[in-house]
């Protein structure tokens, strides 16, 4: 059966042609809230409704629905109704990301009718927003297809990505490693939104400190990589560069965002972390580290944000499958640890299949990837039968 699913999404995916022909009707609306979503109903429905949320968006990106044509024609070919939707805000909007996606079923069944079965799926952020929902309303939900997901929770994640500044600080701008020609404005704590698309001043400098950095005798851009560490093979330059490269930007674009969601108040914490670096030359090098990083200390209410905004459970009722990259600078893949730890000790370890690409990307999964995880969740849905990895 799994075969079948499969081998049916794959030709689907290269049969289809750039139109929405298969749809009977697609829906696009408003809410009060500013949210604009659209409900895409096929020619010939199944019953299933796929219910979609969409990763960080730029905070000074426009709202709009995300563009996720590819993913919904396929569903649409194969019988599945689509529902899908902005949030009213952009940025780390974990809280909204939830309430807006809640939101679609209802929307759904009042344009249409109510489906059968209804399946979550959603990408990075969206992967923590649809796994808070699987959590919190089992009964109006049959399974979860969470991609790259935030599943440990929005504070290690934060924590990974200022980390990730802190040392790009400590490393390149201030001087105890070496001299380098540019100086990335604001700090882990205190991030000032900045331009970093490919020619702007800070993607460019950015970039030129890091190609510096590879230079011996110290090659401090791998120290940099396996400091943090960024889940990159140390063996490749290009892509050591690459994921230092989205790391550190990131921090830059969606950093000041999160504070201001915060009150200005810090909600990162490295007063007791001790770094280090397995390449070190020698330990003088690492006790360096640690002594001239630069320390943040939390408030509690920027704290209790990230853990309310979402800390996972793992106490699970209904079947939830996840995808990840082996080697995702962004949301590193050590996020599915967590949540196996969680689901494990919450007695729900059963409802979770976790599945892995060995690639390099944030979200980095072809149309087969993807549609071979949704197939398994599918299939776990219909039959009862716990899929293998």
């Amino acid at each position: 059966m799994h075969r079948r699913h499969y081998t049916f999404f794959v030709f689907a995916i290269l049969l289809l042609l750039a139109s929405v022909s298969s749809a009977q009707q697609i829906i696009i609306d408003h809410t009060a809230d500013g949210s604009q979503y659209e409900l895409a109903m096929p020619a010939t429905w199944n019953g299933t409704l796929v219910v979609y949320a969409h990763g960080i968006v730029d905070p000074q990106a426009p709202i709009a629905v995300p563009h996720v044509e590819p993913l919904r024609d396929a569903l649409l070919f194969n019988g599945y109704a689509m529902a899908y939707s902005s949030f009213s805000t952009n940025g780390y909007a974990v809280k909204d990301g939830i309430q807006r996606t809640h939101q679609l079923k209802g929307l759904f069944t009042a344009h249409f009718s109510k489906p059968r079965r209804t399946i979550l799926m959603g990408h990075s952020l969206g992967g923590l927003v649809v796994l808070a929902l699987a959590e919190r309303y089992p009964a109006q939900y049959d399974g979860a297809l969470p991609m790259c997901g935030v599943l440990g929770g929005s504070t290690p994640e934060v924590n990974y990505v200022a980390n990730g500044r802190a040392l790009y600080d400590l490393f390149f701008s201030s001087g105890k490693f070496g001299s380098f020609p540019y100086k990335l404005p604001g700090d882990a704590g205190n991030p000032v939104l900045l331009d970093f698309s490919p020619t702007s001043e800070a993607f460019n400098g950015v970039i030129q400190n890091l190609t510096l950095g590879f230079a011996p005798p110290s090659f401090l851009t791998l120290q940099f990589a396996a400091t943090v560490p960024i889940p990159v093979n140390l063996a490749d330059p290009n892509e050591v560069i690459a994921g230092a490269m989205n790391l550190v930007g990131f921090h830059v674009r969606f950093g000041s965002d999160l504070i201001e969601r915060t009150h200005d108040r810090v909600p990162f914490d490295n007063t007791n972390t001790v770094y280090s670096d397995p390449f070190a030359p020698t330990p003088d090098f690492v006790e360096a580290i640690n002594e001239f990083v630069q320390r943040f200390q939390s408030t509690p209410d920027a704290a209790n944000y990230l853990k309310n905004n979402y800390t996972p459970t793992g106490r699970l009722k209904i079947p939830v499958v996840t995808l990840h990259t082996t080697r995702d600078p962004v949301v590193p893949i050590w996020h599915e640890d967590l949540y196996r730890a969680l689901a494990d000790k919450a007695g729900s370890g059963n409802l979770l299949v976790q599945t892995s690409v060995d690639a390099y990307g944030h979200c980095n999964f072809t149309d087969a990837e993807t549609f071979a995880a949704f197939a398994k969740l599918v299939m776990w849905v219909e039959t009862g039968v716990k899929p293998a990895p």
